[in-house]
């Protein structure tokens, strides 16, 4: 007797995802009416709202436009946040006419009722200059505002003032006490540079393991320059225990996001195989991606790797030329080097890797 296979329907995945997707739209047309409904009765909040939705593009197709025109609704009810935000989009030109004029006005207007993020904003357009000339003074005088309040930003600014005196007089213990303050509110670049004052002992105790620890945690938010210092550190085991195999692989993160240094470093590690397998050819491929970026070590290294046929076919001529672009940065040994492969090269060998050279930094001034 036959057997029937009784076999259950199975949905389709992409109709139920296209009927989710179809229902989210509803639902977000359903909320940005409601809100826009409240929005045009005066309601101060919906107006806000309903500006950061455009702004964001949240529920909404993004429209700097529009969020632009609820924001000054709002902020002319004396809204906080709308009138930090429409600064913000008079600052950044966004839906607005670039005005630093209108940007500060607001600016100021969310700073008087005690809104710490235009303080940090006002230190912002005081330190670079925008629209006026810049004032370190009076940026210090709003990073200190809002980072006595705890705003996170403000405390790091308010640590580089101090850390190179601008506005300030110079003061590293000052400098680590506003960076330790963001720090421990999980700030990576503030991480990074108490780290690096315990690193050089500027302020702080000198202390390698104190360093590490700091550049630690800000290599794990994916700081990159934390991530280079923790790969030094660990590779030749200042304050921690030496693990070059892990040097390598805070190395290659950095690298990945295309710090030069890291890419040097790590090219370094492949061509003396420590930490990871020798292996010439990645020691060419990050040594001309740090080099591409202006590195004099790493043209250095590159053209002694074209000099030398190591992971290449010997070319003289492009050894040359990125010993020339090494030298031009005042790197010695690319001086000499220069000058011994010159003797193995004609003068026609000579002029080709000066002009590739010369094509070569064009390349990395561009950048």
């Amino acid at each position: 007797m036959p057997v029937l296979l009784m076999v259950a329907a199975m949905p389709d995945a992409t109709a139920y995802e296209t009927n989710q997707q179809k229902q989210s739209a509803r639902d977000s047309v359903a909320i940005v009416s409601a809100i826009q409904v409240a929005a045009e009765t005066g309601d101060v909040n919906a107006q806000f709202l309903l500006g950061y939705m455009y702004h964001l593009g949240i529920d909404a197709p993004q429209n700097h436009v529009e969020a632009a025109n609820w924001y000054r609704l709002a902020a002319d009810q004396g809204h906080t946040v709308a009138q930090n935000n429409l600064g913000t989009l008079y600052a950044t030109g966004e839906g607005l006419p670039l005005n630093f004029a209108a940007a500060r006005d607001w600016f100021q207007k969310a700073a008087a009722q005690g809104y710490q993020e235009a303080n940090y904003n006002l230190g912002n357009m005081y330190r670079d200059g925008n629209g006026m000339r810049p004032d370190a003074a009076k940026a210090v005088t709003f990073y200190r505002e809002a980072a006595a309040q705890g705003h996170t930003h403000s405390q790091f600014n308010l640590g580089i003032q101090y850390e190179i005196g601008e506005g300030v007089v110079q003061d590293y213990g000052e400098a680590a006490g506003w960076y330790r303050k963001a720090a421990e509110r999980g700030l990576a670049p503030a991480q990074h540079n108490v780290g690096s004052l315990h690193l050089e002992g500027r302020g702080v105790p000198q202390s390698f393991a104190i360093a590490a620890d700091w550049f630690r945690k800000a290599a794990e938010q994916g700081h990159m320059l934390a991530q280079t210092e923790l790969g030094i550190m660990l590779f030749n085991g200042y304050g921690v225990v030496e693990d070059r195999a892990q040097a390598a692989a805070w190395f290659g993160k950095a690298a990945a996001q295309g710090h030069d240094s890291a890419q040097y470093l790590l090219g370094v590690q492949f061509e003396i195989g420590e930490g990871v397998s020798k292996d010439h050819a990645q020691a060419l491929t990050w040594y001309r991606k740090s080099a591409q970026q202006g590195f004099a070590l790493a043209q250095f290294n590159l053209g002694s790797m074209y000099w030398g046929g190591r992971g290449v076919a010997i070319d003289h001529v492009r050894a040359y030329a990125w010993y020339e672009l090494a030298a031009s940065q005042g790197n010695v040994e690319a001086i000499n080097a220069r000058e011994v492969i010159a003797e193995l090269m004609t003068s026609a060998e000579i002029g080709k890797a000066l002009m590739l050279a010369r094509n070569l930094q064009g390349s990395i001034d561009n950048q």
